[in-house]
C-alpha cells in the first residue's frame, strides 16, 4: 500500500561576506487528514545574536523563474532571489525507496547570488537552495543519526549528506562532481586528495525539533508518533577552509547534525 504521506520542504540560505546568516525554509505537507503549508526564518548576526519566525499563514513556495529561485513569504514580511552561478543543479538523487514511499533530494542550487530581505534588513552574499519531496514519514526512514552540510566559496562548492544507523549513504558533491570515500566530522571531511575543515563554529538552533522545527504547529505532539518528536538537531554557521588538490579555498559553512529517537 502507498503511503498517503507527502512532504516537500525548500530550504534556501544566504551567507554575507561578513558572516551574517539568514535562512528560509518552506514546506508542505499532507498526510491522513492533515493538510499544512509554513514557513520560516532563522537569522544571525553578530550584533544582534539568533531570530527565529515561522508563519502558517499566507505560505507560497518558492518558485522557479527565468532568472533563478524567488521566495515571497507575506505571513513573515520576506523576499529573496537566489540567482545561479556558474554551477548546474546537481540531478535528483533517490536517497532511499521501498514499497511505502521515497526520499529525493534536489540540489536546485549549489552556489548562488543572493539577496535576501526579512523585515526591512537586508542579506547579501552566496547562498544555497535545495528541495526534499518525500512520499516516506520521517519516522518509517531507516537512519539514526543525518549529518548534512555545505561550504561555500566564490570559487567552489561542497554538498555532504550522511546517513548512520541501519542504512547508511555518504553523499559529497564538490563543483557538482560526486566523490568517492570520505570521512565526515562535526568540524572535518576529508577525501583522497582533499579536505574541508570548520572552525569558529556559531550555534544558529539546538534542541529537540519539538520546540525547534516544529514548535509552531498546533498540536504537533498529539500529531505525530513520539519517535519524531524525540529528534534532536544542532545547526552550526562555521568557517570553513577547503584544500582540494593543492587549491586552497576560504568560505562559510552552514552544517547540522540530527539525532532521530
Amino acid at each position: 500500500m502507498t503511503s498517503s504521506f507527502h512532504l516537500t520542504k525548500w530550504y534556501l540560505d544566504c551567507v554575507s561576506d561578513t558572516g551574517d546568516t539568514a535562512i528560509g525554509y518552506s514546506a508542505g505537507l499532507s498526510w491522513k487528514s492533515l493538510a499544512l503549508s509554513s514557513a520560516s526564518y532563522l537569522k544571525w548576526n553578530q550584533e544582534q545574536g539568533r531570530e527565529e519566525q515561522s508563519s502558517l499563514f499566507q505560505c507560497r513556495q518558492p518558485e522557479l523563474t527565468a532568472d533563478g529561485i524567488t521566495w515571497n513569504s507575506e505571513g513573515l514580511s520576506c523576499r529573496g532571489t537566489w540567482r545561479p552561478t556558474r554551477l548546474a543543479a546537481i540531478p535528483p538523487v533517490v536517497l532511499y525507496e521501498n514499497s511505502a514511499g521515497s526520499v529525493t533530494w534536489h540540489c536546485l542550487q549549489p552556489l548562488a547570488d543572493v539577496r535576501f530581505q526579512i523585515n526591512g534588513d537586508e542579506y547579501a552574499g552566496l547562498g544555497y537552495v535545495e528541495r526534499l519531496d518525500m512520499t516516506l514519514a520521517p519516522w518509517q526512514v531507516p537512519i539514526r543519526e543525518l549529518h548534512w552540510g555545505r561550504f561555500i566559496s566564490h570559487d567552489c562548492s561542497l554538498i555532504w549528506i550522511e546517513w548512520r544507523g541501519p542504512h547508511p549513504l555518504t553523499l559529497v558533491y564538490l563543483n557538482g562532481e560526486k566523490l568517492g570515500h570520505t570521512g565526515v566530522s562535526p568540524t572535518r571531511l576529508s577525501w583522497g586528495n582533499g579536505r574541508l575543515d570548520m572552525r569558529d563554529q556559531v550555534v544558529l538552533r539546538n534542541g529537540p525539533i519539538v520546540k525547534t522545527a516544529l514548535a509552531h504547529i498546533p498540536g504537533v505532539k498529539s500529531l505525530f508518533p513520539e519517535a519524531l518528536l524525540q529528534t534532536h538537531e544542532c545547526k552550526w554557521r562555521s568557517q570553513g577552509e577547503l584544500l582540494h588538490e593543492e587549491k586552497r579555498c576560504t568560505g562559510w559553512v552552514i552544517h547540522e547534525i540530527v539525532r532521530f529517537g
